[in-house]
């Protein structure tokens, strides 16, 4: 977890906050980014469980393309980071 906190706070917290909540990031997004730090995504992973993780790793390996097929601000990780780093991004925010 102190890998996945780290790769967190250089890569991620720039638009996804620094405890998960993009209203306090450094860049604003419209949409913004997806809010980590509430009680939504705690649910989320309780009732989603394998299915949430499963479908997090893919949009941080893969990024994000929007429904109508431009893309968004996140970018494909899956160049830069390990499959094992990704996997830790997943358990860090399972921990937000």
């Amino acid at each position: 977890m102190e890998e996945a906190a780290i790769i967190w706070q250089s890569a991620c917290a720039q638009c996804h906050g620094a405890n998960g909540d993009p209203s306090t990031a450094l860049t604003q997004h419209q949409p913004p980014p997806r809010d980590w730090s509430g009680f939504g995504p705690s649910m989320g992973f309780t009732f989603g469980g394998d299915s949430m993780r499963r479908g997090i790793y893919k949009k941080i390996a893969e990024g994000v393309i929007r429904p109508d097929g431009s893309t968004s601000p996140m970018p494909a990780w899956q160049g830069t980071l390990s499959r094992e780093q990704i996997w830790a991004l997943v358990g860090y925010l399972e921990m937000l």
